[in-house]
Formats: C-alpha cells, sequence, structure tokens
C-alpha cells in the first residue's frame, strides 16, 4: 500500500501549547484578576463591618472608614490597571505550566517523535513503542493551529501533523486530501 504523505511530529511544551489553545484554555476570571478581586473583597468585608458599626453608633460613618473607602478604591483600580497590562505575561506563564502538565499527562517525554504514514483509506501512527490505525470513516475535525494541523478521530484521538515536517507531500495538498476524506 503506497503512503500518500508522511509526516512527522515532535512532542513538545509548544505543541501542547497549540492544543490547549485550540481547546479555547484560558485563565479563569479570578485568577486573571486575583489581585483585583483580593482588595474588592478586603473592602467589601470592612463596608460590612463599618456598616454594622454605624448602625450601633446612629447612622453615623466615622471619617478613617470614608478615607478607607477610597483609599480601597483606588487600589482596586491600581490592581486592577496593573493586572490588565501583566495579563498576557501570565497568561503566557500559566499556558506553559499546563503545557508542560499536559504533557506529562499523556505519558509522553518531550522530544519524543511520532512517525504518522497517511494512506488512502486509513493513517498509522508509528511511536517507539506502539503503532496505531485510524480509518478515516471515524474522521470528526480538522483544525489548523500556528504550526500544526489538528485532525480528530472519533472517541477524541487528536492527531498533530507539524507543517514543517512533511517527509512526503506538502500541507496544503494533505488539507485537500483530509478534507475530501472527511465529506465523503
Amino acid at each position: 500500500m503506497e503512503t500518500k504523505f508522511c509526516t512527522v511530529t515532535r512532542c513538545d511544551r509548544e505543541l501542547y501549547k497549540e492544543i490547549l489553545k485550540i481547546e479555547g484554555w484560558k485563565l479563569n476570571l479570578f485568577r486573571r484578576y486575583s489581585m483585583t478581586c483580593s482588595i474588592l473583597l478586603i473592602v467589601f468585608l470592612a463596608a460590612v463591618h463599618t456598616f454594622l458599626l454605624s448602625r450601633n453608633s446612629g447612622g453615623v460613618m466615622a471619617d478613617h472608614a470614608r478615607t478607607f473607602f477610597i483609599f480601597g478604591g483606588i487600589m482596586a483600580a491600581a490592581a486592577f490597571i496593573l493586572e490588565c497590562k501583566t495579563s498576557a505575561k501570565r497568561m503566557e506563564k500559566a499556558l506553559d505550566i499546563k503545557a508542560v502538565q499536559k504533557l506529562r499527562q499523556s505519558g509522553k517525554t518531550e522530544g519524543e517523535k511520532e512517525e504518522i504514514h497517511w494512506y488512502e483509506d486509513f493513517c498509522e501512527i508509528e511511536t517507539e513503542e506502539v503503532t496505531s490505525r485510524y480509518q478515516y470513516t471515524g474522521l470528526r475535525r480538522i483544525e489548523e493551529g500556528k504550526k500544526y494541523i489538528f485532525v480528530t478521530f472519533g472517541g477524541n484521538v487528536l492527531v498533530t501533523v507539524d507543517r514543517e515536517e512533511f517527509r512526503k507531500g506538502k500541507p496544503e495538498k494533505f488539507k485537500k486530501f483530509l478534507e475530501g476524506k472527511w465529506k465523503n
């Protein structure tokens, strides 16, 4: 049987970063704005405390309480601005950490390679230990990242194809080949 395309994909954190981006991973709102949320929580607790104290003193709020609320509001605004400016760096750092975790969970090691042979009716993935075969009838999704093409088969099997590592064929023809298999 003749190989239509042959690709090699090496496992590394850049691959898993791109997988996470394709999956739509993002920091949750609290982690993104943790300083602002913490300051606002402190201000809220102080407001409740001040409200309870002011009820006991006839509804009069102490001057130092007003100053605290103004200062707390300014600090929350400053924290929000700081977090907005640094969010891209923090997001990239968190993405890197998450990618390393996902790489470890996959059971693969950094630098491990998969050689993928794409035949007319199926693809075959060869690693040092295992050879797996997937029929195109199970093809569910094709997505493109910056460096990789992601091919999803039934059962959530994700096959990654490095655009720069084609040993046989070209990425453009490969994508058309897969799209033809997906629609059939």
